[in-house]
């Protein structure tokens, strides 16, 4: 087995978990044995073009979701009207606390590919663990991001429930600076109940753990504001 078929194989798994499929109940949708799913998502056999298709499809993935070698390769292309901090499209690194210390770890993936619409499509890999190959996240959303001037907004829905939607929020600074700030709105985990989180943005990885934990905590205005107004008020960071 090659470490390429690995890597596809570990993809195909991580997708079918994301929406709840089981080895049976997947390799009866796409007309294969349990075993030979098996072997596919353990790299041991190789699949013809057709069951590739036949599981993407099933997958609702497009086939370079589950080819391209590397997810997270930085690959940044200027776009032509956008300006500001989401100028390009390629990866930006997302950051929120999911509690006074627990950092969690997202890319956001703009792509050049529009809608319908005009907007840009987008993926949210949320809650990585290996930089190398995104797929294998903890939740994966689609969507789009609507440009405003001095706002970016996005759109999502949860990968494995598409009920499930989330709103990003943010701030379009025009310095030419490598981060911004934003909120994310959306259901927590716990009870089902709305939430949001202060978010850092960044077009490199931070590594620095005590950076991180600064920025994302609340800063000291941030906090007198919220007790006067009853809002999360985000420090301007033009």
């Amino acid at each position: 087995m090659s470490d390429y078929s690995v890597l596809v194989g570990n993809r195909i798994r991580s997708y079918r978990k994301q929406i709840d499929y089981t080895l049976d109940e997947f390799a009866e949708r796409i007309h294969k044995s349990k075993s030979t799913l098996s072997k596919y998502e353990n790299g041991t056999v190789l699949m013809d073009l057709d069951t590739l298709y036949e599981i993407c499809q099933e997958l609702h993935i497009s086939v370079s979701q589950l080819l391209e070698e590397k997810a997270g390769t930085e690959i940044r292309t200027s776009l032509s009207q956008p300006m500001g901090f989401f100028k390009d499209t390629g990866n930006y690194y997302m950051y929120h606390l999911q509690d006074e210390r627990k950092i969690v770890r997202s890319v956001l993936q703009i792509s050049s590919e529009a809608t319908s619409e005009g907007n840009l499509k987008v993926a949210w890999y949320d809650g990585i663990s290996d930089l190398v190959d995104l797929h294998i996240a903890r939740y994966f959303y689609r969507g789009e991001c609507y440009y405003s001037g001095m706002h970016i907004n996005f759109i999502f829905y949860n990968f494995s429930n598409p009920v499930e939607k989330a709103f990003i929020l943010v701030h379009n600074t025009l310095r030419n600076t490598d981060e911004t700030t934003g909120i994310i709105t959306g259901v927590s985990g716990e009870g089902f109940m709305p939430v949001s989180f202060k978010a850092l943005f960044s077009k490199h990885l931070i590594h620095d753990e005590s950076y991180l934990l600064t920025s994302l905590h609340p800063t000291k205005n941030e906090q007198l504001i919220f007790k006067k107004k009853h809002s999360l008020l985000l420090s301007s960071s033009d």
